[in-house]
């Protein structure tokens, strides 16, 4: 098999395994000017595949293996890594950035002995703890003097809980994190109240006109984008577009003569690139090209990374079942589902730029059709609604062990088709 035939991206065969049966997501913790502060790190073990040895493990295999990949690479962003105390105590932490993680100890009474020391070691190695709260914290100054941050949900607070503890924020200065609070007038009671951070969806969504003007530089590229996913693959159109843009002619040529392909010739044009790759992987890689440039003009590389990943994801869920659509369908079902966020666009009007095939446009636009469960699918895994995600995966016939390990290896991809 031939380079350009190989359906994997570098690091793919390495990453098959990670995670195992375990779901790993992360959401955002925003302050309360809704600013980004960091993320947290989400583990889950699906019903009924796992004893309670083996969650530890699995969690474990997720700190190891699937951590890294949620983070990214190079990255300076903060994490919050929920560990239960029994991998506490193992030392499991260590595998972790002591310089942008906080270890956020998973109890609902004091931890052990065994804990306590380990999180002490952690700390004093330079690594943040974060603390659960439960009933009887308040009574735990050898606890609170070690915090960093405590997290609670605000909704199983009473009021009087909540005073204490802004009470004892002032003595032992750690932050408060509120988990869940979505409503703005709870949000800005608890921030009166003292928390300082807020787990949950983004209450001010960035505010999107119904109409929308493309620029020529917008224009090009959902023309590059067009001709990729035409019935008809036509190079010399498509190359013409691209000879236009110097800088994606560069990468396109970069790309083709780097050690990922090892083509034993050099590539030295367009349409001489356009024959060697494979369909389905040109269009993926140039598709995802030709964003990256929209999100560097926009500041939404995380949001270019979603798309890749929810792609990849439906994509290789696609090629193992039945799918209510091909697997290269399933790839644009994914990605184009977050292309109105990533252009600051209705979706409607990017779409209306792109030919598509009703299914897809129906999934998205109207949540509609068959198709609409699997984006729901990706929507609940990016959530970590996990008890939401188990149900989809019914709803599918798709194994939890299957969709945790191809979850892994889609976002293992994204990162390496994405990477400088």
């Amino acid at each position: 098999m031939s380079a350009s035939e190989n359906p994997r991206g570098p690091g793919e065969a390495a990453s098959c395994k990670a995670g195992g049966a375990a779901f790993i997501a992360r959401r955002r913790i925003h302050d309360i000017s809704e600013c980004c502060w960091g993320y947290k790190i989400l583990f889950h073990i699906p019903q009924g595949s796992a004893s309670p040895d083996s969650v530890y493990s699995a969690t474990a295999k997720g700190l190891l293996d699937g951590l890294p990949l949620l983070a990214g690479k190079n990255t300076t962003m903060r994490l919050v890594v929920p560990l239960p105390g029994r991998l506490a105590a193992k030392g499991a932490a260590w595998v972790l950035q002591e310089d942008q993680t906080l270890l956020e100890v998973l109890e609902n009474k004091p931890p052990s002995p065994q804990a306590l020391a380990a999180c002490r070691e952690f700390k004093a190695q330079g690594m943040q703890i974060g603390l659960r709260y439960f009933p009887k914290l308040f009574l735990l100054d050898h606890l609170l003097e070690l915090a960093d941050m405590v997290s609670a949900r605000t909704a199983d607070l009473s009021h009087t809980d909540i005073q204490r503890l802004a009470e004892e924020k002032k003595r032992f200065d750690f932050l408060l994190l509120a988990e869940d609070l979505d409503d703005p007038g709870a949000r800005r009671q608890a921030a009166n109240a003292g928390f300082d951070l807020f787990l949950g969806e983004t209450l001010a969504p960035p505010s999107i006109p119904h109409s929308h003007s493309f620029s020529s530089a917008e224009m090009t590229r959902l023309r590059i984008i067009r001709e990729l996913y035409l019935d008809e693959w036509r190079i010399e159109p498509l190359s013409r577009l691209i000879r236009a843009d110097g800088a994606l002619c560069y990468r396109l040529l970069a790309y083709l003569n780097s050690a990922w392909f090892s083509l034993g010739e050099p590539v030295d044009s367009i349409s001489k690139a356009l024959m060697l790759l494979g369909t389905n992987r040109l269009k993926h890689w140039l598709l995802l090209v030709v964003l990256a440039d929209v999100a560097d003009k926009t500041g939404s590389q995380e949001v270019l990374l979603r798309m890749a990943e929810r792609g990849r994801l439906l994509e290789l869920l696609a090629q193992q079942r039945p799918a209510p659509l091909p697997p290269e369908s399933m790839f644009l079902l994914g990605s184009f589902s977050l292309l109105g966020e990533l252009m600051d666009a209705p979706l409607s009007s990017v779409l209306a730029e792109l030919p598509m095939h009703n299914a897809i446009r129906a999934a998205i636009l109207e949540r509609t059709g068959p198709a609409a469960l699997w984006l729901a699918l990706c929507e609940s895994l990016e959530k970590g609604q996990f008890e939401a995600l188990e149900q989809r995966l019914r709803d599918l016939s798709v194994e939890p062990a299957q969709a945790a390990q191809h979850h892994s290896q889609a976002r293992q991809w994204a990162l390496d088709m994405l990477a400088p």
